[in-house]
């Protein structure tokens, strides 16, 4: 199990306007942070909260602007963006984890598929495709 406690911490205390938690890295804070919505009143949820079945199955997708989720769902199902400029796609991504540009692009410029090929890195589309490979 990967704590993803952390990142929802950091979230919550303003440090990142996005964060993704994943059911199968870490039930316990995707619970938590149901929980927290949960007992939100219509008019006072501090955040906005989209849970949807990403290729590694559930998560929750947090973010004080609704935008942001917006501009997450459409880049990870975007399979043009992903074929055009990988690098490019990897660094908006993230860049709407909070991560700074120099980091991300980085990360985009010493990426493989042997470091990972999950949905967020390599986009849905792509995610599937690995899977059905290796699956």
């Amino acid at each position: 199990m990967h704590d993803q406690s952390e990142q929802f911490s950091e979230f919550l205390a303003g440090n990142k306007p996005l964060c993704v938690l994943e059911r199968r890295k870490d039930s316990v804070t995707f619970d938590v942070a149901l929980s927290v919505a949960a007992q939100s009143t219509q008019y006072s949820v501090p955040f906005h909260l989209h849970m949807w079945h990403a290729p590694e199955g559930v998560e929750l997708v947090l973010s004080y602007d609704h935008d942001n989720i917006r501009k997450y769902l459409q880049l990870l199902n975007s399979k043009q963006a992903w074929a055009h400029n990988r690098v490019d796609t990897q660094v908006q991504m993230g860049l709407l984890f909070g991560y700074d540009r120099v980091s991300c692009l980085d990360y985009a410029n010493n990426w493989t598929p042997d470091f990972c090929k999950c949905s967020k890195c390599v986009g849905v589309i792509a995610a599937l495709e690995y899977q059905s490979i290796e699956g």
